[in-house]
């Protein structure tokens, strides 16, 4: 044995920690319908070294909630509107193997999100239990979940529906109306927030005596 110091002593890494692990990336502020929204989480352990490998995807649990859906609009019954929290996503969670985990999901309806990232022990991912069960990682730095805004996509002229009593019978010399609500292809109101601004989406009508 050596009988002088120093020692070279090589310190690893800890066990990942929600502490200081992070979610940071444009899937937690914004979205759009249809598109797949991304983030990464990067894994520290419970004193904020950077841990260099992999093999926590599975404890990483991720949930995209609807909290304030934009107004869709039934008409007909053809379009419901979605109630707030009836909507949930789960994130895709990819190990890349050099402590960081690239998240993904695709929300169809434009609204207000909750995004939620927890980290479950490991004796919960053992036990197989499906519920929501950890603490939140870190959220772009605060320690609550992010709201991210996912608005309407491009203009769908199938999806596009119209509404009103000219659309059925009309009077001679009397005016007639519908209204009719531009759409994207999932459904959702092209209100302006999002591909387009809404008011510029132009429609053909043509009147067709019997």
């Amino acid at each position: 044995y050596r009988v002088c110091s120093p020692f070279p002593v090589n310190v690893a890494a800890g066990e990942m920690s929600y502490i200081h692990s992070e979610a940071t990336g444009s899937g937690l502020q914004s979205g759009i319908a249809g598109d797949t929204s991304a983030f990464v989480v990067t894994a520290r352990d419970a004193y904020g070294n950077r841990i260099p490998r992999g093999g926590d995807a599975a404890r990483l649990q991720v949930t995209a909630t609807l909290d304030a859906p934009t107004a869709r609009d039934a008409v007909d019954g053809v379009i419901t509107e979605p109630v707030a929290g009836a909507v949930v996503y789960r994130g895709d969670v990819r190990d890349n193997e050099d402590g960081t985990y690239t998240v993904t999901y695709t929300p169809e309806v434009a609204g207000r999100y909750q995004v939620a990232v927890r980290l479950r022990s490991r004796a919960v991912v053992a036990a197989g239990t499906s519920a929501d069960a950890g603490a939140l990682v870190l959220h772009e730095g605060s320690r609550a979940v992010s709201t991210p805004l996912v608005v309407h996509s491009l203009f769908h002229g199938p999806s596009c529906t119209a509404e009103g009593d000219g659309r059925a019978a009309s009077t001679t010399q009397t005016d007639a109306s519908f209204v009719i609500h531009g759409r994207d292809s999932l459904g959702n109101l092209r209100n302006g927030d999002g591909e387009g601004d809404g008011a510029s989406d132009a429609f053909l009508v043509t009147l067709t005596s019997p």
